[in-house]
């Protein structure tokens, strides 16, 4: 008999039809996670790491993979960033990759190198000592070029009982040579029933006000819903700023706004996180406006207005990924509304 395996949230059928893959032996070599971020993609992959490397009842593979130390399951999530992430400790809870080559190199940013897809395959070259050699990796949009090809050359020719699983939430970042060779399995945020039962169920003692309002500001993302009802502060911190990108948009000065984005940009993880509620605010002025809402901010603007706004949003987002100077892009969108 199997351990039994924890319980996911909107993503039971594709989990269905891997662990019934698994079970006839009918897994392929290569996956890849397509889909927002903190809806359960990687959560999916350890599920699956687990049932493949299982030796039966309450087995000590399954409680290595949950503690990310098995030795032929290889977990590459969070990376040594120096001057950024540099908690080895941290770190080894997500990731059990080692780093320690990272820090020799002072590496200083948190993409996927060649370096780390050489130790990727020379670790998945081992002899392995569980049923299968499996490699998670988790955004895997951050690998560079040439770490891109590395990892295409082994993906091509993997050895039997090797598993390679990939999650990304932006499958045009990556080559379209190595999505070739992927089999691509694509996860959708939780409609809002589901999410909101799947809340209740994990949160029994919270009020009914507080669940709706997670689902709203998590656009559906129940990782990132559970984060804000397990964490008051961050639920808090997202509220703030929701109702501050509010104040801007009903009455404020040019002036109110860059320094609004001041604040956000020396932050810690403001930019990431004023992204994530403005897009979400603008496409709820979307939503009223086309729903005809009166009682609402959006009248204050024209669709067309607001779809460029949408627009302007994804392209700093995008500007910002590739680099581009974060309080530039950011003062370029105050001055679209």
């Amino acid at each position: 008999m199997a351990c039994q395996l924890e319980k996911i949230y909107g993503h039971q059928r594709i989990l269905n039809k891997l662990i019934s893959d698994a079970d006839n032996d009918n897994i392929s070599g290569a996956y890849l996670f397509v889909g927002p971020s903190k809806i359960g993609k990687f959560t999916v992959a350890k599920i699956l790491a687990k049932q493949l490397q299982c030796e039966g009842k309450n087995c000590r593979a399954c409680l290595q993979i949950r503690k990310n130390i098995h030795p032929d399951t290889l977990v590459i999530d969070d990376l040594y960033v120096q001057d950024q992430h540099e908690d080895l400790d941290r770190i080894a809870s997500h990731t059990n990759l080692d780093q320690q080559y990272r820090v020799k190199k002072g590496i200083k940013t948190d993409s996927i190198g060649v370096d780390d897809v050489r130790q990727i395959i020379a670790v998945m070259s081992q002899k392995k000592l569980a049923n299968y050699k499996i490699a998670l990796i988790n955004k895997v949009e951050r690998l560079n070029n040439q770490a891109t090809n590395a990892l295409l050359k082994f993906v091509e020719e993997l050895p039997e009982k090797t598993v390679v699983i990939m999650t990304t939430t932006d499958e045009e970042r990556l080559l379209p040579t190595l999505v070739s060779r992927l089999k691509i399995l694509r996860f959708h945020n939780l409609g809002e029933d589901e999410h909101r039962l799947a809340l209740s169920e994990i949160f029994p003692d919270k009020a009914e006000e507080q669940i709706k309002q997670a689902i709203w500001l998590s656009q559906g993302r129940i990782g990132r819903s559970i984060d804000f009802l397990k964490s008051e502060q961050l639920f808090q911190k997202y509220v703030e700023q929701y109702r501050q990108i509010e104040s801007l948009f009903e009455q404020s000065s040019l002036a109110r706004r860059f320094d609004f984005i001041k604040d956000v940009v020396d932050d810690s993880g403001g930019v990431t996180r004023f992204l994530r509620i403005f897009t979400y605010f603008v496409r709820r002025l979307l939503q009223a406006k086309l729903a005809g809402d009166h009682d609402n901010i959006a009248t204050n603007f024209s669709l067309s207005q607001l779809l460029n706004l949408a627009r302007t949003t994804d392209t700093a987002r995008m500007r910002i990924k590739g680099n581009a100077k974060e309080k530039l892009q950011l003062e370029n969108l105050m001055l679209e509304f």
